[in-house]
This record gives C-alpha cells, sequence and structure tokens, in this order.
C-alpha cells in the first residue's frame, strides 16, 4: 500500500504544481516505507506472497522514474564513477530472482491474481493500427553495432547476450519488416521494460564502470524508452539517459551509437 501511496503522490504532484514540495515528501516517506517492507518480504518469499512482491519491485521501479532524472545519476552510472541506484537495482534483480524461484508459468498465470495484467486490455485492432503509423528501420544499425562489437570487443558475449535481449523488444515495438500492414502484438510496451529484469550482473557492473560498449547498447535502449513517453512517469527518461550516453562515450566509439543519437535529434 505504501507504494501504491507513493506512485499516487508523485502522480499528483505533477499536475499540482504548486503542492509537488509536499507531494514528493509524501511520497518519498511512502517509497522508503515500502522499500523496507518489500526488501523483508523478500526475504520471506512464498507462493502465498510472491505475487505481491513482484508487484510491490515493480512499483519500486516505477517510482524511481516517477521521482525524475536526477543530473549525475543515469540509473545504471553515475558522474562520481559509482554505480547508478543500488536500490533501483535490487529491485531489478528482486524481480527476475521471484521470477527463478517461483516460475514464470506461476507469476504470469493467465488465470492467476495478476490476470488483468498478463491478458491486458486485449487485442483491439484500432490500437495496434494506430501504433503502426510510421516505420523505424532498426534492423541495419543494430546488425552493424553487432559486428562491431564482434569484431572489436573483449567480453563480447556479455554485450551481445544484452543486445540480444533487446531484439524482442525491437520486434515488438517497431515491427520485424518495414510493412506498414504488419501487425504489432498488443501489450508491447511490456517488453521494454522486461530488457532491465532480464539484464545479467556481468553487464550491469559494466555499465556502472561506464564501459564504452555497454554505454553504446543502453543509448539504443534509450531511444526505445521514447516509445514510454505516453506513460506520464517516464517523461525526461530516454534524453537523460541519452545524454549520459553522450557524455562519457568517447571519440573512438561515438559513431557506434550515431544512428540513436540522430534519431533523438540530440545536439
Amino acid at each position: 500500500m505504501h507504494l501504491i501511496l507513493a506512485f499516487s503522490a508523485l502522480h499528483k504532484a505533477q499536475a499540482c504544481q504548486n503542492m509537488s514540495d509536499v507531494l514528493r515528501t509524501t511520497a518519498t516517506q511512502h517509497f522508503n516505507l515500502g522499500l523496507r517492507q518489500t526488501h523483508t518480504a523478500l526475504t520471506q518469499l512464498s507462493t502465498s506472497n510472491a505475487h505481491a512482491i513482484y508487484i510491490s519491485a515493480i512499483l519500486i521501479c516505477f517510482c524511481t522514474f516517477a521521482f525524475g532524472p536526477s543530473d549525475d545519476e543515469f540509473l545504471f552510472f553515475s558522474s562520481s564513477n559509482n554505480s547508478g541506484s543500488d536500490t533501483w537495482y535490487s529491485m531489478i534483480r528482486g524481480v527476475r530472482v521471484i521470477i527463478e524461484a517461483m516460475g514464470n508459468e506461476f507469476i504470469h498465470d493467465a488465470d492467476g491474481p495478476l490476470k488483468t495484467l498478463v491478458t491486458g486490455p486485449g487485442d483491439d485492432p484500432q490500437v495496434i493500427e494506430k501504433k503502426r503509423s510510421y516505420i523505424v528501420c532498426w534492423q541495419d544499425p543494430i546488425r552493424r553495432l553487432r559486428e562491431n562489437i564482434t569484431a572489436c570487443s573483449e567480453h563480447q558475449q556479455i554485450y551481445l547476450k544484452a543486445l540480444e535481449r533487446l531484439f524482442p523488444a525491437l520486434e515488438a515495438v517497431w515491427g520485424k519488416t518495414t510493412d506498414l500492414k504488419e501487425t504489432l502484438q498488443p501489450n508491447r510496451e511490456v517488453t521494454i521494460f522486461a530488457w532491465l529484469y532480464l539484464l545479467e550482473d556481468d553487464f550491469v557492473n559494466r555499465l556502472g564502470q561506464r564501459d564504452q560498449v555497454a554505454l553504446l547498447i543502453l543509448g539504443y535502449y534509450a531511444l526505445l524508452l521514447e516509445e514510454l513517453k505516453c506513460f506520464w512517469f517516464m517523461i525526461g527518461w530516454p534524453e537523460h539517459l541519452m545524454a549520459g550516453v553522450r557524455r562519457y562515450v568517447d571519440e573512438e566509439h561515438m559513431s557506434w551509437v550515431e544512428w540513436p543519437i540522430q534519431k533523438f535529434s540530440i545536439t
């Protein structure tokens, strides 16, 4: 309940600027309480509380986004050479741990407690058609990035695994072809968030170290986040993450991330 109240307060703070400071303080108080409760519950994970903890972990991630970007913090890394928010990533790992421990079928059972999250609003053809009103030619830039990683990078398997795990989101959001008539899957925004939960610790550690290749992959992910700007709590994050990538990618590697930068039109 504390996390729901935190998220609600942050939503209201965005709409009521004259009360923003008070509401954000209230949100922080509820967030900290909910965070402690979730950490405690994770140590007692069972079939009876797994779904509640799973939703709590996701709400912690959403609240982190809803608090908004911080100038020198970029989720996974910061300007101080420290990794990003330990709280945020611990909950990202928490989602993965829950799924691994309890099983994906149990957590996402279409007849279980999270039924509405699993089934979503249904395959509304009008929604699908509206979302497929433009084309993003992502295949060639991703192929070139993959080739560069394969040819030039140490620890390439770490990078390639993270890149390949982007493909479900790329295909779900931008399609497998350049045909406007191609049908896209419903609830495809979920696949964008899913990449965060699928990241392995080795890759996340490299992001925390501002590793060049890891940052490049994050730059492509930031472009995908543009598709989530319809959600109020994601406003500002795509540009913020891309700005962080641009700040720390060196000249040698900048050409590797030229395509998403051009798509952002960041100058």
